[in-house]
């Protein structure tokens, strides 16, 4: 896999629009929004399901581990949905005015978006992936391993 690299020089969205990197703390943010909405929604739906089926009593250490091999597959589909629907945005996104753009200022392709969604599983094991996805985040102009992998980028939209 080819790992696209940005030109200096940014390119332009519209005439005289110049795409502007959204900053670690606007991407932690809605990263944040993203994971708490995440979470609440989960938490519903395990109540309900819990409450309906009254399978708690019955829920053994393999069964919790297919559960949470499931919620982490449903945390990716969501995200993953909703970038490819919302031209590159979540929830956490839309909320602090940020996208996920193609070095082109084009909408990533569902491909791109499926490389950087995968990517994002590695944050559950930290001591592996977070250090070289920080390191490469401050080396290569605020971009995880997943956006590099992807030719993406996320941009704060004027």
């Amino acid at each position: 896999m080819e790992v696209i690299n940005f030109e200096d020089s940014t390119p332009e969205l519209n005439a005289g629009e110049r795409i502007t990197d959204a900053g670690i703390v606007r991407r932690t943010a809605a990263f944040l929004i993203d994971n708490i909405l995440l979470f609440l929604l989960y938490i519903f739906l395990l109540s309900c399901f819990f409450e309906y089926f009254n399978i708690l009593k019955f829920l053994t250490s393999w069964k919790l581990s297919t559960l949470i091999f499931i919620s982490i597959f449903f945390y990716q589909v969501i995200l993953l949905i909703s970038e490819a629907l919302w031209a590159g945005r979540t929830p956490g996104k839309y909320t602090l005015n940020i996208t996920v753009k193609t070095k082109d200022g084009d909408n990533p392709a569902f491909s791109q978006l499926l490389i950087r969604n995968f990517l994002r599983c590695t944050y559950l094991t930290p001591f592996f992936f977070i250090i070289p996805d920080l390191i490469c985040y401050f080396l290569s102009g605020n971009r995880r391993i997943g956006d590099l992998l992807a030719g993406t980028r996320v941009i704060k939209l004027n």
